[in-house]
């Protein structure tokens, strides 16, 4: 994994409040059924979103759910982490039998289009995430610890290239004076 990927790794698990860990497993998941690293953070941000207005009493998803599956909501209500609530969202739709419930439980969970990418992933459910979080685990991952290296790294690389870049700059202003002497030089003596 590359500065950058890491980099990436710790903004989205910032802002999604999800373990680094945690985070990768999924994506490779996600990514074993065709649904790519991006199109799964915004998934699982608006599964997280959903569940928070879920727990506030709102929301498209309780709307969604009220009624059909107090079960679902009330498991919903009290995961404790995105990874909980997507095991908890993989469940429900892979115990679906009915294709159209199952698709709307997929919208209802992830939003339209990205309910729709992740149906076929999560068919097997819980199983096959945990599944893939083990394997996942063999290839050795990032630690939190080590991500957040890379990314201070990456930070270092930058300022070491932003110094660079204005350095450079200035140097060449400053001998724009002494170019054009030459520049001078070279024309006459070509011609």
């Amino acid at each position: 994994v590359g500065i950058n990927a890491a980099e990436s790794l710790v903004l989205v698990s910032d802002r999604l409040n999800v373990s680094i860990e945690d985070l990768q497993e999924l994506r490779f998941f996600a990514d074993l059924g065709g649904v790519g690293a991006e199109k799964f953070d915004s998934a699982l941000e608006g599964l997280i979103k959903r569940v928070g207005e879920l727990k506030r009493g709102s929301g498209e998803l309780k709307e969604a759910l009220k009624g059909e599956n107090d079960a679902l909501l009330n498991s919903l209500r009290v995961a404790t982490d995105a990874r909980s609530a997507f095991l908890i969202a993989a469940d429900a739709i892979s115990q679906e039998e009915d294709a159209t419930k199952r698709a709307a439980l997929a919208a209802a969970f992830f939003g339209r289009s990205l309910g729709a990418d992740l149906i076929n992933p999560l068919l097997e459910g819980r199983g096959a995430i945990e599944a893939a979080a083990r394997e996942f685990r063999t290839f050795g991952g990032l630690t939190d610890e080590n991500a957040r290296a890379a990314e201070k790294t990456g930070d270092q690389f930058q300022k070491l290239a932003t110094v660079i870049k204005v350095n450079f700059q200035t140097a060449i202003i400053e001998a724009g004076p002494a170019l054009e002497g030459f520049t001078d030089f070279l024309k006459d003596s070509i011609i």
